[in-house]
């Protein structure tokens, strides 16, 4: 496929979101009207509404992905980067509105993505240097496992 082929799919995803954020029980109609182009060609990049949604969340993972790893996570304090990883998904938000809508779960279909994203913010949460360290009594421990399999949190002071 090519450059132009790719920006047109690009643009029309933005144009989708925007209008299906906005407008939930917008058409593919109106969708088509948003990016400028005619059904006809909506309809040979995207066969149906859920190709649409499918390709809307890929879009949205990916540029989730990229904006976490572009903040650098592990190289700032745990406050520093929760802060950095809010501002990166905000700016995807408006993709997430529209999958939220659709009451669309995380998507099993495509793992390291999603893996990606959320060993960001493990990583982040495991290697970045901190201001306060809890007590030493009160460190987590496979001790403090709940019946769910789960650590339980440290109080902090």
């Amino acid at each position: 496929m090519t450059k132009q082929w790719h920006g047109k799919r690009r643009g029309i995803l933005l144009a989708a979101a925007r209008v299906l954020a906005a407008r939930e029980a917008a058409s593919m109609a109106d969708i088509a009207a948003a990016a400028e182009i005619n059904r006809g060609t909506l309809y040979r990049y995207f066969p149906g509404r859920e190709s649409l949604i499918q390709a809307l969340e890929a879009m949205a993972n990916e540029e989730a992905g990229s904006r976490l790893a572009e903040a650098n996570l592990d190289q700032v304090p745990v406050e520093e980067g929760l802060a950095r990883a809010t501002r990166a998904l905000v700016g995807v938000g408006e993709h997430f509105i529209v999958l939220l809508r659709e009451r669309r779960p995380p998507s099993l279909a495509s793992p390291p993505r999603s893996k990606r994203c959320s060993s960001e913010g493990a990583r982040m949460v495991r290697s970045a240097p901190t201001s306060r360290s809890p007590p030493s009594s009160n460190r987590c421990s496979s001790s403090s496992a709940h019946a769910s399999g789960r650590a339980s949190p440290p109080e902090w002071d």
